[in-house]
């Protein structure tokens, strides 16, 4: 067989430069250190309207009392005035959109 002998390191480390040019990362890694896992964020809308209590409990408005007040009775737009408590059916996602 006469011919010439090639190099085959070398022909790889080429084609992976080759590649390593055109395929750059799209991230960067980080220590731990450097970038922690993001925060949870608490829920714009559910911290203005709930509030949690010292027994875990969560304090709510009733609906009903923003508009059309003039057909509503009296005693009606009353008892709307009070708080209520979320149900224990909603607790576990009020809790989880409040996040201290």
């Amino acid at each position: 067989m006469g011919g010439k002998f090639i190099n085959l390191t070398s022909l790889l480390t080429k084609r992976h430069s080759r590649q390593a040019k055109k395929h750059k990362p799209s991230f960067i890694a980080y220590s731990k250190k450097e970038h922690p896992m993001p925060k949870m964020k608490t829920h714009s809308g559910a911290k203005k309207s709930l509030k949690r209590l010292g027994s875990g409990k969560v304090k709510r408005k009733k609906a009903g009392r923003r508009h059309l007040l003039v057909n509503k009775s009296r005693k009606r737009t009353l008892h709307l005035n009070d708080q209520a408590y979320v149900h224990s059916a909603n607790t576990y996602q009020v809790n989880r959109m409040l996040i201290d």
